[in-house]
């Protein structure tokens, strides 16, 4: 099968920081050449948005209205914080994050809540700032130096991730999330071996990781061992069934093995669960054209130029090469 060359995006990834709440970071990650097709996504192309409460946003209140007599409480802003991050209002958590930090200026976890709301907001270098003073009161904050990786990863600083992440394991090798994102890194640097013993680690710790299994995935297949892949791929969806990149990376492995019925049926089932993601379109599209059948790319093609007509007139191209 004729194969054609396309750089890919690696995806963006949901690491949870458990000393806050429940929040979600997805990372952008260096594209790889040689590849055949494109197997990964633009971090605004990410299926998965990020989970916030359906809780309706409270009318802004002074600060008597909302705490009384406890407005000199730092944990009352720290939890304030809390929940304007939840509800994905990253400005009023900056604001009652900085409250905290100015009643109580020791107070790790708010400079963590601060870097993440920063971080959100696309401020990544004071997001950094924050993570160092949350180490810098609390040097073995396992959860800052996480963080602290992921936003140096953001900044395609992978070196320094990897770093910030073998920190936080050093200080609690139970951390799934520190494993999970430091294979992630190690990936981004083509270093695959590493990156498949950090998702077997991120595993063992969290048997039930679908990311990790969708990542030791993508390390299999940028080794060319592309039955592991799909096995670890399966996994991941076993795990997590409606899991759009899953259904992608798994079909990429069996486009990789020249089984184009499969790999066609995984891009579908990836087109289900999320139809206006634009990838899976245009994999689908490149696959049916490598079959022989073109009337099937052309209606891809279709359903492309009303997504993205960039990628659109890529698929064109490629159907008629």
């Amino acid at each position: 099968m004729e194969k054609v060359k396309n750089n890919f995006v690696w995806p963006i990834v949901t690491i949870i920081c458990t000393c806050i709440i429940a929040l979600s970071l997805y990372l952008g990650l260096t594209s790889q050449p040689e590849r055949n097709i494109i197997t990964k996504l633009q971090p605004w192309e990410e299926e998965d948005s990020v989970a916030v409460a359906n809780t309706p946003e409270p009318n802004i209140i002074t600060t008597e209205e909302l705490f009384g007599d406890k407005a000199d409480d730092a944990t009352v802003w720290f939890k304030s914080g809390e929940y304007y991050s939840s509800v994905a209002n990253y400005e009023e958590a900056l604001e009652a994050y900085k409250q905290a930090i100015r009643i109580k200026p020791d107070y790790a976890k708010a400079h963590l809540g601060l870097g993440f709301a920063y971080g959100s907001l696309g401020r990544a270098q004071d997001a950094i700032e924050a993570y160092k003073q949350a180490i810098r009161i609390k040097p073995k904050f396992a959860e800052a130096h996480l963080m602290l990786g992921l936003t140096l990863g953001n900044l395609d600083r992978w070196q320094d991730a990897i770093e910030a992440c073998k920190q936080a394991i050093r200080i609690k090798p139970d951390l799934a999330e520190a494993h999970y994102y430091l294979g992630l890194a190690y990936c981004n640097l083509s270093r695959y071996q590493d990156a498949i013993e950090s998702c077997k680690q991120a595993i063992r710790i969290k048997s039930d990781y679908a990311e990790a299994y969708s990542e030791l995935g993508l390390a299999y297949s940028s080794l060319n061992r592309y039955q592991e892949a799909i096995e670890a791929y399966k996994q991941a969806i076993k795990i997590k069934p409606d899991s759009a990149k899953a259904y992608l990376g798994l079909g990429s492995a069996y486009l990789d093995l020249d089984h184009n019925q499969e790999a066609i049926e995984a891009y579908k089932q990836a087109i289900r669960i999320d139809p206006n993601w634009v990838i899976p379109h245009y994999n689908l599209g490149v696959t049916y054209s490598n079959s022989g059948d073109k009337g099937s790319a052309l209606e891809e093609y279709k359903i492309l130029k009303t997504l993205d007509i960039k990628l659109a007139n890529e698929l064109f191209k490629w159907i008629y090469k």
